[in-house]
Formats: structure tokens, sequence, C-alpha cells
């Protein structure tokens, strides 16, 4: 559900360095550009109901899914780079996904975040990604101050 909301993003926005070109008679072949998702959800502490043991697999096999079939992302491959969220302890942890969200956003210039889902750990990352007017998209955070300060979270 969440590539989904990607692909349906995906309409109105190219990814940097993307030049569109007129259609030809015959079709060029173009190079297949990188879309990168950020990943930031516990590690390993499945108390979390969007854990990366209980959502991971799913996102690794819709991006599979999404590679395999030409006509939903063409001339772009996705990919996805994961960090946790947990402190020392397993426990969602605000600094510890901080430093992550900063830290994908200027290794790889991730194309949206996914996660961090607990409330304390996503209230930052969504300022971050506001600001840096990225998606972010969480399964958790429900406080209710993401509703209307958070434009760039989607629940």
């Amino acid at each position: 559900m969440v590539l989904l909301f990607l692909l349906d993003l995906s309409a109105g926005r190219e990814p940097r360095g993307h030049v569109r070109r007129h259609a030809h008679r015959h079709r060029e072949r173009q190079p297949q550009q990188n879309i990168t998702l950020a990943v930031i959800l516990p590690q390993s502490s499945i108390k979390y109901p969007w854990a990366w043991p209980r959502v991971g697999p799913a996102v690794e096999r819709a991006i599979r899914t999404i590679n395999s079939d030409p006509s939903l992302l063409p001339y772009h491959n996705l990919t996805y780079i994961f960090k946790s969220s947990e402190d020392e302890r397993g426990i969602c942890s605000e600094s510890v996904a901080s430093l992550e969200a900063v830290d994908l956003k200027w290794a790889y210039d991730p194309w949206a975040f996914i996660g961090p889902g607990c409330t304390y750990t996503a209230a930052p990352v969504g300022m971050f990604t506001a600001h840096w007017e990225v998606p972010m998209i969480t399964a958790g955070a429900p406080a209710v101050g993401f509703y209307d300060g958070y434009p760039s979270v989607t629940n």
C-alpha cells in the first residue's frame, strides 16, 4: 500500500536528474535511474507492529514486484536503504531516528521515507522531511498533531 502511494506520487514528480525527452518514432533505450526509499524502523523488536521483521518482507516483495514490471515505473529501479530506529535496549529512540534520517538524506538523497513508526521518533523526522520536501509514510505515529502540522507525512 505504501508503494502504491509512491507510484501515485511518481505521476507528478520526476527523480532528480531525469530529463524528459520527446517521444520519437523509434523509442530510444533510456538508462535506468534509481529511486531510493529510506526506511527507518525498529530492526529487531517485534513488540512494534511496524518493526522491520514484520513489514520488511512486504517492502522487499513490493519492490521486487514493481521492478519486475516495467510498466509501473518505466526506466526506473526502486531500491531501499534500511536503518534502525532502536536504541541499544531495543526501544524506539527519537535521537537515533533523527540522526539516521539526516545521515540517509545526505548520503542517499532518498525520494521518500518509510517510517519511523513511533510517535516520538516520527515527530522530529517528520519535521525534517517537511523541510526537505520529501514525503514520509508511517504506519504508526498516531498522534493528533500529525494531521495538521506535518504536510509531508502520510499515516
